[in-house]
């Protein structure tokens, strides 16, 4: 029989397929393909561009250390986000800043 008509023919340890049985639903001529592709580009673009944004303004007005902890507690604070601070956040404020997360923020 032939391989084309076929669809599949055993040649030892390998089979011969078509390209439409191992493309599945991703054949170019399948619109639902194009529109899961075209929802997951889109969610992705959504998600990211916030962090491609951030990593543009650090490029242009880098920023490290301290200054760059205030600047992230001012954006929180600003968009009314509930600010919790770790262990590890609390030591650094009283290292670095000698002050209290309740002083800090009242500060903005």
């Amino acid at each position: 029989m032939d391989c084309a008509v076929r669809g599949r023919q055993n040649a030892g340890h390998f089979v011969a397929q078509r390209a439409s049985d191992w493309l599945g639903h991703w054949s170019l001529g399948n619109l639902d393909a194009f529109i899961e592709i075209l929802v997951v580009a889109a969610g992705v673009l959504l998600t990211s561009t916030g962090d491609f944004l951030d990593a543009l303004r650090d490029l242009r007005h880098p920023l490290w250390g301290e200054a760059r902890i205030l600047r992230t507690l001012q954006f929180m604070r600003a968009s009314c986000a509930n600010i919790h601070f770790t262990a590890f956040g609390l030591s650094y404020l009283r290292d670095h800043f000698d002050s209290n997360p309740t002083d800090i923020l009242q500060a903005f």
